[in-house]
């Protein structure tokens, strides 16, 4: 009398090419969604910083008898904490300069944050980059 083995259970191996390749098809799919998320978050951050500085300078500016501070550094660490806020436009490494300027300059393309201490522009805070986000709007005109 012969005894029978029983069924091994088990994939073929076309049927694990065929998950392969489903798996790889949706990867491919959601990867390139994946990456514009990542991007989006990050000029969300930026966008966020930019605000909350300028949150900071007007603090300064009600606290200390309507005069916004003579350089950016004199926000910290009261008003901002001890480093700048970083910067990512995506066209640009990553940066936490500030430049103090004389004037608003929203063509200048230095990738830096710019602040204006005194003068006609007094108080203004931005971004300076001519690029766009991932919405089309020009850096420096937030």
């Amino acid at each position: 009398m012969r005894h029978r083995r029983p069924a091994v259970g088990g994939f073929t191996l076309i049927e694990l090419m065929i998950v392969v390749a489903i798996l790889s098809i949706l990867a491919l799919l959601v990867l390139p969604k994946f990456g514009a998320l990542v991007q989006k978050s990050k000029e969300g951050s930026t966008k966020g910083h930019l605000g909350a500085v300028r949150g900071a300078l007007r603090l300064y500016y009600m606290d200390n008898d309507q005069n916004y501070p003579p350089s950016f550094s004199a926000l910290s660490p009261k008003y901002i904490g001890n480093a700048p806020p970083l910067l990512y436009t995506a066209q640009h490494p990553l940066s936490e300069t500030v430049d103090d300027l004389p004037a608003m300059d929203p063509v200048s393309d230095a990738a830096h944050w710019g602040y204006v201490p005194a003068g006609q522009d007094a108080g203004h805070f931005w971004i300076q980059c001519t690029h766009t986000d991932t919405a089309g709007t020009p850096w420096s005109t937030h």
